[in-house]
């Protein structure tokens, strides 16, 4: 058994844990990009931006995959006092823990895969795909969980917007 196991994680900490994870791979992404930019001296165009999306999109599963089966936390989870176990409570394996990092492709249309996980049941798409769950790994204060739920949804709110200017509003 890893950790608690039997407290199921709440939705805003596993928002920020995913974030963490995901703003460190978008980090690696743009530094890469602009290395490209350094060496060809002109931006790659679509598909050298897509080619290389996809590319870190791997290593980020791999990096999930290979996280997940040895301590059950991924750097985000791991900072947040979470971690990820299967049905019966127990370690997943590098297999399940790559198709979990997987399954987070379905759960993006339109984010709605994320947002199963306000359900009573606090699973995902991606956890109902791979057969896991996310539980706490350590007890948090009522003052640290307070924090957490403000951070997540000031973070949510500056996400909604970003893709409202983007998306909605359009480049100026």
């Amino acid at each position: 058994m890893i950790g608690l196991g039997r407290v199921k994680a709440r939705f805003g900490e596993r928002f920020l844990a995913f974030l963490i994870d995901v703003w460190l791979f978008t980090a690696f992404y743009f530094a890469s990009m602009a290395g490209l930019l350094f060496i060809l001296g002109r931006d790659p165009g679509g598909s050298g931006r897509l080619i290389l999306g996809g590319f870190w999109y791997v290593l980020f599963c791999l990096y999930g995959g290979f996280s997940l089966s040895r301590t059950g936390q991924t750097l985000g989870k791991r900072l947040l006092g979470l971690a990820v176990v299967d049905e019966n409570g127990g370690r997943v394996s590098f297999a399940l823990g790559l198709f979990r990092m997987l399954g987070y492709l379905p759960s993006s249309i339109f984010n709605l895969g994320f947002l199963w996980a306000l359900r009573a049941d606090g699973r995902a798409w991606h956890d109902h795909l791979a057969g896991t769950r996310v539980v706490e790994s350590r007890e948090k204060s009522a003052l640290v969980r307070t924090l957490l739920l403000l951070t997540a949804w000031g973070l949510g709110l500056c996400l909604a917007a970003a893709w409202i200017l983007i998306f909605v509003v359009g480049p100026a």
